[in-house]
């Protein structure tokens, strides 16, 4: 492989209990219901933010009103980390992994359906830069519809193609896009130890723990 390109939540950090609760906090707050855990895999997780609200939060209104509303949420979440933030860190092997690709001159970077105050946040606290390019970073920045067209504009700005990329994802939504714009080195992060999500996911491998990736599959 030439390059990598990393999901963020859920892939490179174990983040999913910060999530659930500001997801929760957020969505009781806007609408008077709950929504379970289930209902956030199947329209929030792994579709960029603004999408995902305005599909399903806010259909008819205005991007400034969605952008709002998107921070407000994100807030929520960024407060959750800081109050627990001695437990948030990279996830398990996941360090050693990207100081050896480092050390091979591996290119790689980041696609995330954050928001640029999230993708600002997490580099400064887990000093991304160490690692990657900030730069090259691609993010919810309001330009993107999907995950497809933010993989596909990663690979870009590390300048290699699509299928000679390994993708490190774990959102079904991430995995399906992936997969439907050529994909075929994708890796399931399962760092929740759900097996039955990825139990027909076509992929090269399912980890648990980056120490566990197949360094010959590079």
């Amino acid at each position: 492989m030439k390059g990598i390109i990393f999901d963020f939540n859920g892939t490179m950090v174990w983040d999913v209990k910060y999530q659930e609760m500001a997801w929760k906090s957020y969505f009781k707050k806007v609408t008077g219901k709950n929504i379970t855990n289930k209902e956030l895999e199947e329209k929030f997780y792994g579709v960029p933010m603004r999408i995902s609200l305005k599909e399903h939060l806010f259909k008819d209104s205005s991007i400034v009103v969605v952008d709002k509303h998107a921070e407000e949420k994100e807030s929520l979440y960024r407060k959750a980390i800081i109050e627990d933030q001695n437990n948030f860190k990279l996830a398990p092997g996941l360090k050693n992994f990207l100081d050896e690709l480092k050390n091979e001159n591996i290119k790689m970077t980041i696609a995330t359906a954050s928001i640029k105050s999230n993708v600002d946040f997490f580099i400064k606290q887990l000093n991304l830069e160490r690692w990657f390019d900030v730069n090259d970073i691609v993010y919810d920045n309001g330009q993107y519809k999907d995950k497809r067209e933010m993989f596909l504009q990663a690979a870009k700005n590390i300048e290699e193609s699509i299928e000679n990329i390994i993708i490190f994802e774990d959102s079904t939504a991430g995995i399906r896009d992936a997969k439907e714009i050529g994909c075929k080195n994708l890796v399931a992060v399962n760092l929740g130890n759900d097996d039955l999500k990825y139990k027909n996911i076509d992929c090269i491998q399912v980890i648990s723990d980056f120490d566990q990736f197949n360094r010959n599959n590079i």
